[in-house]
């Protein structure tokens, strides 16, 4: 195979610079980061606009200081890898925080988790008693909550005490959001919520929602009971959904933010849903949903609402009266996790993700898509314009970076740089991906989609992670290299072909390098443009060396890398 030269030189980090230059640069960016280090701004916004809510953390992080961004890199055949610390060039590499093995043990607990909704209430009354959220829905949603924030290096949340007055208001609430066919944080206006009261309001007005409606008729009632418990809400997919934050209302993926907080400690939920089956006509005065008049027979209307506390303190919204207006006891956040939070926060993850955590991946009956899936970067750092007039670059992988595709960004809106600023967080949200794209659920077994993601800001800070998402892994090897061990020396104008094999986890890292004779140092070979990622388990190809002259005693070195291992091996040029 013969390779172009790469069309962006710095995507592919030249090695052949100015030494000098390299450590001018990378000695103005670590007291960047110094500066950017010494305080946090808050400027705390909920979904609907509750500032009020927040406190003031300039007592709690001590006069402005937080932990240091990290350092530490890993150098592996002469290159930094995709470790926490920066580049030769300044650039941070935002760093994964699990590997490929733990990666595919939570895609598997989402599907264990994604069981139906076990807290149901059938044909209920005008204004059933809120039920208590199920053993099963609650450990469901939580764990699956607590598997998200684990991608991106999060501690896990908690659920409040069982006595908490939060439990029996979000299940009141859910009662009305679910009975009304509406959703509204606070229940409001009023007279638009049955079944409303005051700890419902109360409780919704602080918490994230996700509302679901499903609707169906026929004229055989098998059918329709069948079709209507088939549908019911899946609970790992509910806090998906989450994250997700699809909507023309959610730009600032505000529910997205919540979910994965730093500070965030305890939550309370209610994980609900009303069915109701019958004939259509009853169906319709239970559920108030109207069928369409054609429509006769049976039929089932699923109506489900799933609220997490996100926030206890007391607001003065007016909306509301004084009783919803005040506080719950206790605290839902706990403002010491910022010390040992990671500096970056992205959304799909860097490294390994679950195919159905990829932002417009999910396919669930009763939600169509409005918008291309969001992507986002939060940045710990005390400008809460950091990202405004940020350049964001998404390239599609296809094993060598060379073949690297450049994706456009899609949308009306393709980046919203001050989507959010929550606790010294600035968040960028960007869309790579088509309304359209059919998702990665049907990648094949131990396959990856490899997309690289730079972002880089008008003042030349640039972070850059690569998102290697799956649909399940099998294989979890250390890299196996097989390369010749000697290769003919050459002019730049004659050609030869470098066969390799590389065996290991799917995601694997590679590279290529040269070292001049009498030297130590190693290079990559074309700015890069022969590294890359194997897609599969296996890879068996073949690299042009032409464009570049080998002299005896040279020597070409091949480097792999995952989570499990590392290998390396030395080609060694002879005179011909």
């Amino acid at each position: 195979m013969s390779m172009p030269p790469p069309a962006d030189p710095k995507f592919y980090r030249g090695s052949y610079e100015n030494p000098i230059e390299v450590y001018l640069r990378r000695r103005r960016h670590h007291r960047n980061l110094r500066r950017a280090a010494l305080g946090v701004a808050l400027v705390a916004a909920l979904i609907l606009g509750n500032q009020n809510l927040w406190p003031d953390l300039s007592s709690l992080v001590g006069a402005g200081q937080l932990p240091p961004m990290p350092s530490s890199s890993k150098n592996v055949g002469g290159r930094t890898m995709g470790t926490p610390g920066a580049t030769s060039d300044g650039e941070i590499l935002v760093p994964a925080h699990v590997d490929a093995r733990q990666a595919q043990e939570i895609a598997q607990r989402i599907e264990q988790y994604a069981t139906p909704i076990q807290t149901l209430l059938t044909n209920a009354g005008e204004c059933p008693e809120a039920p208590v959220t199920q053993p099963q829905d609650l450990d469901s949603f939580i764990n699956t909550w607590n598997d998200s924030r684990r991608l991106v290096g999060l501690k896990p949340i908690t659920a409040l005490a069982a006595n908490h007055p939060a439990w029996k208001d979000l299940s009141e609430g859910g009662i009305s959001l679910a009975r009304s066919l509406k959703i509204s944080h606070g229940l409001v206006p009023a007279k638009d919520f049955k079944c409303r009261t005051v700890g419902g309001a109360k409780a919704t007005y602080r918490a994230d929602i996700n509302y679901r409606l499903l609707a169906g008729s026929s004229n055989v009632m098998p059918l329709v009971n069948q079709k209507s418990r088939e549908n019911l809400p899946r609970v790992s997919y509910e806090l998906i959904n989450f994250l997700d934050d699809d909507g023309k209302n959610n730009e600032n993926v505000g529910h997205r933010i919540d979910m994965l907080d730093p500070t965030l400690d305890k939550t309370a939920v209610s994980v609900l849903a009303l069915l109701n089956t019958g004939e259509v006509e009853q169906v319709s005065k239970i559920s108030g949903y109207q069928f369409p008049k054609d429509n006769l027979g049976y039929g089932f209307v699923i109506s489900s609402s799933v609220n997490a506390l996100t926030q206890v303190r007391e607001t003065d919204d007016q909306q509301l009266s004084e009783a919803a207006r005040a506080a719950y006891p206790g605290e839902t956040h706990q403002f010491e996790n910022l010390r040992s939070a990671p500096p970056q926060i992205a959304w799909p993850a860097a490294g390994y993700v679950p195919a159905k955590l990829m932002p417009g991946a999910l396919d669930v009956p009763g939600f169509e898509r409005t918008d291309p899936g969001r992507w986002s970067l939060s940045v710990r750092d005390q400008n809460p314009s950091l990202f405004v007039d940020a350049k964001v670059e998404v390239w599609e992988e296809n094993t060598f970076n060379g073949e690297a595709h450049k994706l456009p960004l899609q949308s009306e809106t393709p980046v919203n740089p001050l989507a959010a600023n929550r606790f010294g967080y600035p968040t960028i949200t960007f869309k790579p991906l088509p309304l359209d794209h059919p998702g990665f659920t049907k990648l094949p077994v131990d396959t990856v989609k490899v997309f690289r993601v730079r972002v880089t800001t008008k003042d030349g800070h640039s972070w850059q992670y690569p998102v290697k998402t799956f649909s399940r892994l099998e294989t979890f090897q250390a890299p196996k290299l097989e390369l010749p061990e000697v290769i003919a020396e050459m002019s730049e104008a004659e050609h030869q072909q470098l066969p390799f094999k590389l065996t290991g986890t799917a995601g694997t890292d590679f590279g290529l390098e040269l070292s001049r004779a009498g030297t130590s140092a190693f290079y990559p070979l074309f700015h890069g443009a022969w590294d890359g990622r194997m897609m599969g388990t296996e890879l068996e190809e073949e690299i042009s060396l032409t464009g570049v002259a080998l002299r005896p005693g040279d020597r070409v070195r091949m480097w792999a890398r995952n989570d499990q291992g590392e290998s390396a091996v030395i080609a060694v040029v002879k005179g011909k």
